[in-house]
């Protein structure tokens, strides 16, 4: 069950809303090897908000916040390592915490006649985010457990715009794209962290020409650039 409770504004030309959501999970976990029952409760949170303006009949500009938690599961808590392949140790960590994961996204977009346009960022970060850490024992046996870490968030945005040109018997429409990502993410090598980030930009152009209903083109070209 997940009861939430949510407030919405309306007037003119401004629609806003703010809402929080909340479950509480209780989490057994029963260990046949040594009769150790591990209990766990949990506190989930969802908070929602958004905020949008309308400046034009075809045009706005909204904001999005979105929020949830993410508790781990039972595999990951099982204290009893998972010895099934011998070279590769999974353990569990009854120590682990929710995640919490954080959405926040702006859009803005415009149409009107021949045009449209559209513009979008978005930002995320994750607390406590559960990864595995995975290192080498005395033995040289590859061993596996999940930890809890801070610090991996990501941004991207993009931006598109087209216009068409209409004749009688002809349609052209012009498509132009623009990408960006960029991430950093924390890893264990070995037990040593890692932060890892990586960019990417791409950039698009198209086109769509229609003759009637006998000939259509669609050409289009893309360049991606990446590093890591």
């Amino acid at each position: 069950h997940n009861p939430d409770v949510s407030l919405m504004f309306n007037k003119n030309k401004f629609r806003a809303m703010i809402g929080w959501g909340i479950q509480f999970m209780t989490q057994d976990n029963f260990s046949l090897t040594n009769q150790d029952l591990l209990r766990q409760n949990f506190i989930n949170i969802a908070p929602t908000a958004n905020i949008a303006y309308h400046f034009s009949k075809s045009g706005s500009v909204s904001i999005f916040y979105n929020g949830r938690s993410q508790q781990p599961s039972i595999q990951q808590l099982q204290p009893v390592p998972d010895n099934s392949n011998p070279l590769y140790i999974q353990l569990g960590n009854p120590d682990l915490k929710p995640s919490f994961f954080h959405n926040i996204n702006l859009h803005a977009r415009k149409s009107g006649g021949k045009n449209y346009w559209f513009a979008g960022l978005n930002f995320n970060s994750t607390q406590k985010q559960i990864v595995n850490e995975t290192y080498f024992d005395d033995v040289g046996r590859q061993v596996s457990k999940p930890v809890n870490v801070n610090g991996n968030y990501g941004f991207s945005g993009n931006l598109q715009y087209s216009f068409t040109v209409k004749r009688k018997e002809w349609t052209l429409r012009m498509n132009l794209g623009s990408n960006g990502h960029f991430n950093r993410n924390t890893s264990f090598i070995n037990q040593l962290r890692v932060a890892a980030r990586s960019f990417s930009l791409s950039e698009s152009v198209g086109m769509n020409f229609t003759y009637k209903e006998v000939l259509s083109i669609v050409p289009a070209f893309n360049i991606r650039f990446n590093k890591t």
